[in-house]
């Protein structure tokens, strides 16, 4: 919030006050007759009500934008971190190939070392996945890779948003092409990924759904809330060109800017 932000929040708690002040001192008055005093009793509610309509939408403005941004940001880590995990392969399964299980494992799994874990990404971002590999088993892919353990029970919120890797392509087709470790677990794909950032709650902590895949390119779309949270989680690609597709509220995809 900036200079004149905070010019403007004094100016409105002075007037408050001011208000508040002289209606005490009118309610109190042995010269103020019965009307005098019932209008000055409704001063301070009434400015109550004024400073919460004045000043909660621009702070949950603000809060909303803040969130959107840093979504975006996470997400353009998540697509550039996907180059350095296709040149080193850090899930060891021979391939280059792009992670597509899930957002965690691009924290949690172990190097050959079995001691440091890959930490492409921060690990608040890691937490923030909706649908992670399974906080408590270590060999979920097999002796090879392993995945740190975690103790916590479900997802944590970055920012007012939710992450995970989505689900199918454009056309359909399933992201996870291409087998990992001794179990054989469908989690990475040699030419395709996309991930989507999704709002705890609409309106709240924040307004749109993104998305992005091998691109890079991340796109908006403002869902709505109206299928029980359903309709923000968007886990199938919209087609070759998004912005020609209208997303589950019927708006058209739109570039993030």
């Amino acid at each position: 919030m900036g200079i004149f932000g905070v010019a403007y929040i004094v100016a409105v708690f002075a007037v408050f006050i001011f208000l508040a002040v002289a209606s005490v001192i009118t309610i109190f008055s042995r010269k103020s007759n019965i009307v005098s005093k019932m209008i000055a009793g409704l001063y301070i509610p009434f400015g109550i009500f004024v400073i919460f309509y004045i000043l909660i939408p621009p702070f949950l403005s603000g809060r909303i934008s803040a969130n959107e941004t840093s979504a975006i940001g996470t997400l353009k880590q998540l697509a550039s971190n996907e180059a350095i995990w296709q040149q080193q392969d850090p899930d060891r399964n021979g391939t280059r190939d792009f992670w597509t299980y899930d957002v965690s494992c691009l924290y949690r799994i172990y190097r050959p070392d079995g001691e440091n874990k890959t930490a492409f990404i921060p690990l608040d971002n890691a937490r923030a996945d909706a649908k992670p590999a399974p906080y408590g088993q270590k060999d979920f892919f097999g002796n090879l890779p392993q995945i740190e353990i975690w103790d916590i029970i479900t997802p944590q919120l970055k920012s007012g948003y939710f992450f995970r890797a989505m689900l199918t392509d454009e056309n359909g087709i399933v992201y996870n092409q291409n087998s990992v470790g001794s179990n054989k677990i469908l989690a990475t794909n040699a030419k395709k990924f996309a991930f989507v950032a999704y709002p705890d709650k609409y309106g709240l902590s924040g307004y749109n759904t993104f998305i992005v895949n091998e691109t890079g390119i991340i796109y908006a779309n403002e869902t709505d809330d109206r299928d029980d949270n359903v309709a923000k989680i968007v886990l199938h690609w919209s087609g070759l060109d998004p912005t020609k597709v209208k997303g589950p509220s019927g708006r058209y995809w739109k570039i993030a800017e």
